[in-house]
């Protein structure tokens, strides 16, 4: 059995027996069109990495918790943050306290 970048010829042959004809026609045109230009082999490389970073940091931003998609449910995310849980990455012998005067203004505007 031959192994290829970690594939065998089963699971080779497994994802070309799911593609349709016209699929697999449209692949080998694309194949040949780049072995006949390949000086396009660099650019398709790096325009393929740029779209799907582009696509994965986008996907990621809308997961992060930073980000409000719906203002209604959430309008100020920053009122339920825990003040003794610190929200640096890296801190020395620092104890986290709130400040006595937001606690007052919190008061205050309930």
């Amino acid at each position: 059995m031959v192994t290829v970048l970690g594939f065998s010829n089963s699971h080779a042959n497994t994802w070309l027996s799911s593609l349709t004809s016209t699929q697999k026609v449209s692949i080998v045109n694309f194949l040949q069109f780049v072995m006949k230009k390949k000086e396009l082999i660099p650019l398709i490389t790096f325009v393929s990495f740029a779209g799907i970073g582009a696509a994965y940091k986008s996907i990621y931003s809308l997961f992060k918790t930073d980000v409000i998609v719906n203002r209604q449910k959430n309008p100020e995310p920053w009122e339920n943050t825990n003040p003794y849980k610190p929200q640096k990455i890296f801190t020395i012998n620092q104890k986290w306290e709130p400040l006595e005067e937001l606690k007052t203004v919190k008061q205050l505007t309930k």
